[in-house]
C-alpha cells in the first residue's frame, strides 16, 4: 500500500491449544521489523481472507475469511489509517478465496469454501457498490493462487492449485470473459537432488 507491505488479520495459536483470529494490522518498516498498526486494526477480526493482493485506492482489500463464521464483510486498509468495512457484502459467508483486480474500481474474487468448496465469482465494484456474479471455474476450489498477467498484450486472470490437493490451472481472458474458464496444463513438482 503505497510502496509499504501490510499484513493483516490472520489466526494464532494459543497456548491452551485453541485459535485466536486477529484483527491487527503490520507494516514493514525499511530496517526489516514489523510495526504494528494499531490505528489500522481491522473492524472484524478475521484469517483465512480471499488471498491474493488487490490495492484500491490506496489501501490492502480484505475480502471475506473466517473466524468461527464464514464472513460475508469486505474491509480496506492502510497504514496510519482507520480500517473501513464497505457498505457491500459478499453474496455468501467464505474463506481460502482468491482475488485479483479487474479495473479502477472493481475486483474478481473466486472459489472458496463455504461449506464446501465452490466454483462461483463474482465481480465487486467498489465504486457503485455492486456485486454480479461472473463465470464459474471449471474446478471448484480454495486455498489456491490466482494472478492477473498480461501475454502478448492480452490480459488474463489465472487460477492455480487449491485444497485438495488440486494440480490444474486454469484461466480466464479478460477481453472475452464471457467464454469462460479454459483449462490450462496441469502443473507437478520436480524434486532435484
Amino acid at each position: 500500500v503505497g510502496n509499504t507491505p501490510l499484513i493483516c488479520g490472520g489466526r494464532l495459536r494459543l497456548s491452551s491449544g485453541g485459535w485466536q483470529y486477529q484483527k491487527s494490522c503490520y507494516s514493514l518498516k525499511e530496517d526489516g521489523a514489523w510495526k504494528l498498526e494499531a490505528s489500522s486494526d481491522l473492524n472484524t477480526a478475521r484469517g483465512y481472507a480471499a488471498t491474493g493482493s488487490v490495492i484500491m485506492n490506496n489501501k490492502l482489500v480484505l475480502a471475506g475469511g473466517y473466524n468461527e463464521n464464514y464472513l460475508t464483510t469486505i474491509e480496506v486498509a492502510a497504514p496510519n489509517t482507520k480500517s473501513e468495512t464497505l457498505p457491500i457484502s459478499l453474496p455468501v459467508g467464505m474463506y481460502g478465496s482468491c482475488i485479483v483486480p479487474w479495473d479502477t474500481n472493481t475486483f474478481v474474487i473466486m472459489g472458496g469454501y463455504s461449506g464446501s468448496n465452490r466454483k462461483q465469482t463474482h465481480f465487486v465494484n467498489m465504486a457503485n457498490n455492486t456485486v454480479t456474479d461472473g463465470p464459474s471455474l471449471l474446478k471448484a476450489r480454495s486455498s489456491f493462487s490466482c494472478h492477473s498477467m498480461s501475454i502478448n498484450g492480452e490480459e488474463y486472470i489465472i487460477a492455480a492449485g487449491g485444497w485438495p490437493g488440486l494440480k490444474s490451472t486454469e484461466y480466464l481472458p479478460k477481453a472475452n470473459y464471457g467464454s469462460g474458464w479454459q483449462k490450462s496444463k496441469n502443473w507437478t513438482v520436480v524434486l532435484m537432488a
